[in-house]
């Protein structure tokens, strides 16, 4: 045989080599695609989030005012007994609906923070998020106390406006700024004491966000780290009943990274709206 002849089989035989390795490669990305595509995508977890936000108004706007169940003096065994007599059924399907009206939180805020962080228009979804935070105050304060406005509790898209600033000024100093490991942790926790005392300044659930969103913005390689952590947070920090939170561990596990159904400004405008609808729902039973 030739050497012209071998150098024709070499490269005949190096061409299918890189043919056969670019199918298996081929191959390969559609398997991790269809793996990929398994599972929900965020349209999925904002519907879980919506129905979720349902629940919890309606335990504390219209379940908890119709059982009187704040003016319930549990001291009083005999109150008590009667109240369970009456209302006892009742207090179970609230208790249950609070339950899952926790979920939404958590699931919110790691979709603010990983949206943002893969954003291309990061200063427009800041300002957007901000105007729908604002005007959703009147329909939450209506809601929840019957006033236009109450000073003493601030809406769920508040704290999470201000979560949303903190990981956007420690994303941009991290980014562009700041080399050091440590100076970047610094940074981020002084960011976010910062913003935190201005939500506890500003009463209600304001201070909780910017350590949540933080937590799951420093730790976002991970989802599941990234939420337990934020959510661990919340109960060392704030002593509060984190069981309910951890729920949104199972939706946000299925979570496929995909984007799914294009939502538009459908959770912005369900907020304040589902407040407004449950509100004259409240009105109409004469219960504020």
């Amino acid at each position: 045989m030739s050497n012209e002849q071998t150098e024709m089989n070499l490269d005949s035989n190096q061409q299918a080599f890189r043919q056969a390795d670019a199918f298996n490669k081929r191959m390969k990305a559609e398997k991790e695609n269809k793996k990929k595509k398994k599972g929900i995508t965020a349209f999925h977890l904002k519907v879980i989030a919506m129905v979720s936000m349902v629940f919890f108004a309606v335990t504390r706007v219209i379940l908890y005012r119709y059982m009187d169940f704040l003016s319930l003096d549990t001291k009083d065994s005999e109150a008590v007994t009667a109240f369970m007599e009456k209302f006892g059924g009742t207090l179970t399907v609230t208790m249950i609906l609070e339950f899952l009206g926790c979920i939404a939180f958590p699931i919110l805020a790691y979709l603010l923070v990983m949206g943002y962080v893969n954003s291309q228009k990061k200063a427009k979804d800041i300002i957007e998020f901000a105007i729908i935070a604002i005007v959703s105050e009147i329909p939450y304060d209506l809601a929840m106390s019957g006033k236009v406005l109450e000073i003493t509790g601030q809406n769920m898209f508040l704290s999470l406006f201000l979560g949303l600033c903190a990981v956007a000024i420690v994303d941009l100093l991290w980014e562009k700024y700041l080399t050091s490991l440590f100076a970047k942790y610094l940074v981020a926790i002084v960011v976010t004491i910062t913003f935190m005392f201005l939500g506890i300044l500003s009463r209600g659930f304001l201070g909780i966000a910017p350590l949540v969103m933080m937590c799951m913005y420093i730790f976002k390689q991970n989802k599941l780290s990234s939420v337990m952590l934020g959510v661990f947070s919340m109960y060392f920090i704030y002593q509060l009943d984190t069981v309910p939170y951890f729920l949104s561990l199972i939706p946000i596990a299925l979570y496929n990274g995909e984007q799914g159904k294009k939502t538009g400004y459908m959770l912005h405008v369900f907020y304040p709206l589902h407040l407004i609808i449950i509100y004259v729902i409240a009105v109409v039973m004469k219960l504020y």
